[in-house]
């Protein structure tokens, strides 16, 4: 059986995390009004979602561990 070393991912590096990693703080109990990283997670959100409401991350974003849209402009990470 031929054996596969390959890096690969699900979604994109920071919108998916984003999103996973909100949904976690949720379950944990914690809300907006008392959790900074809920806060800079939902403002990373907002910042980054794209005028048709989409995000269109770039693959490049796990490559390049920098967030970028699809056409490949830097966007912010700060808040990752």
């Amino acid at each position: 059986m031929e054996k596969f070393d390959r890096y690969g991912n699900w979604g994109v590096c920071f919108i998916y995390a984003t999103w996973f990693a909100l949904g976690g703080l949720a379950a944990a109990g914690e809300t907006y009004n008392d959790c900074l990283a809920m806060r800079n997670g939902v403002h990373f959100l907002l910042t980054t979602q794209r005028d048709d409401g989409g995000w269109g991350e770039s693959y490049l974003s796990c490559s390049e561990q920098v967030c970028r849209d699809i056409n490949a402009k830097s966007l912010s990470n700060q808040f990752i």
